[in-house]
């Protein structure tokens, strides 16, 4: 979890990030325990309309995932592929790619879904937040 403070620290400060959720009632999502389904339903159902619709999945634009290589099967030479991220994401092929043909790596369009997160079984990938994609507003 240290690598993930950091990364965030770097890029967002703790207290941008410890703005979101309850304190400042906004929805938050928490893929480690379950992540967004991009079912697109919650937007339409959201009673305080915090939840914008969106045509499409890939304008969800929850965050983004990042990948730990010091974690990842793939990267800390394990002898084991895993793929098991690449397999998952709602978004294959352009959330999640293929890097070198065989290894995954976040992609382009990847909208911060989380289902990255929840199935990697080492826990080597997280969903922070991605201002850039929000035009800078979080």
């Amino acid at each position: 979890m240290t690598d993930l403070v950091f990364l965030v620290q770097g890029h967002f400060g703790k207290a941008f990030l410890e703005t979101f959720g309850p304190e400042r009632h906004t929805p938050e999502i928490r893929p480690s325990e379950i992540p967004c389904w991009l079912c697109m339903k919650c937007p339409p159902a959201c009673p305080s309309g915090a939840l914008r619709p969106v045509a499409a999945m890939k304008e969800a634009n929850m965050g983004k995932a990042v990948i730990f290589k010091d974690r990842c099967l793939n990267w800390i030479e394990s002898g084991t592929m895993c793929m098991t991220c690449y397999d998952r994401c709602p978004l294959r092929g352009e959330g999640m790619v293929l890097d070198m043909g065989y290894v995954p790596a976040v992609g382009e369009s990847c909208v911060g879904c989380g289902m990255c997160e929840y199935v990697c079984p080492k826990n080597a990938v997280a969903v922070v937040p991605d201002v850039q994609k929000k035009g800078g507003k979080a």
